[in-house]
């Protein structure tokens, strides 16, 4: 997965297109002791309008059957909308039998590349980073909440930033399709529970963190929306099906935010949602 600066590209090309320089300062676009006039539209009307003045970014084109799916699953999960996100909060949330076993929370300032990462590790350890995802190195950090320098500071920020990379992929996937360095291919139909599904495969090329994964993307095909991926990741474990359940409106963006594990009693849950 790539990382912070291929979004920003994204958004700098969104607003741009858009004709706007990026979010205004304080007081700046408005007229001293001026009230706001609102046109014949009415107030109905002038926030539709300002709403279809959001930024967005152009879908990807990439010719063939896999690049024809892989728009329909950005645009469906709101990819085009993603330059308007200026925060995304949420907590990653791993559930074993209904016992919540593991937890990292984030607040992400998408706008400023920093994300402040908030867990506990195996041994007990409860670590708070803030991470600049340009570089994956620490701005600031505590271990059971003594600030911390130097050598251990740097690591902190190395862990943050891994957490970063695994927990927004679980949750954005949709939105990465067209990320450099990700190949696509399509793999047919299959049916599932009387539904027809078409299966985007995403391998990387030397991209990432773990660049030998490989992921067979369910997906309807009306719809865009994911039904689930079957993971086929590097190493000896064999392939896991995790099916994508809960879709919900977040801000501009349509996410799921419940994973199921096929044959066990695992999930990844996404909650304390927050879109800026």
């Amino acid at each position: 997965m790539k990382g912070f600066r291929g979004w920003m590209m994204v958004l700098a090309v969104a607003l741009l297109a858009a004709g706007c320089d990026g979010p205004a300062e304080e007081g700046e676009g408005s007229v001293g002791g001026e009230a706001p006039v609102l046109d014949d539209e009415g107030e109905e009307g002038s926030k539709a309008r300002a709403e279809e003045e959001l930024p967005v970014a152009p879908t990807p084109q990439v010719e063939g059957p896999a690049g024809e799916l892989a728009a329909r699953v950005f645009e469906a999960h709101g990819g085009q909308r993603w330059p308007q996100v200026e925060e995304l909060g949420f907590r990653f949330v791993v559930k074993e039998q209904d016992e919540e076993t593991f937890a990292a929370t984030h607040d992400w300032k998408v706008w400023e590349g920093v994300d402040r990462v908030r867990w506990t590790d195996e041994e007990g350890v409860e670590w708070d980073v803030t991470v600049n995802l340009d570089d994956a190195t620490a701005e600031e950090a505590s271990r059971d909440g003594d600030p911390i320098e130097g050598e251990a500071l740097e690591i902190a920020g190395k862990g943050a930033y891994t957490r970063w990379v695994n927990d927004v992929y679980w949750l954005l996937m949709p939105l990465k399709v067209f990320d450099p360095g990700v190949s696509l291919g399509h793999e047919g139909e299959l049916e599932r529970e009387g539904e027809t599904l078409e299966v985007l495969e995403l391998s990387f090329e030397g991209v990432g963190l773990t660049p030998g994964d490989r992921y067979l993307v369910q997906v309807e095909p009306e719809s865009g929306e994911v039904r689930a991926w079957e993971m086929h990741l590097q190493g000896d474990r064999p392939p896991q099906l995790v099916f994508w359940d809960d879709y919900q409106e977040l801000g501009p963006l349509r996410l799921s935010v419940t994973r199921n594990f096929e044959g066990s009693e695992r999930q990844i849950i996404f909650d304390e949602l927050r879109v800026k």
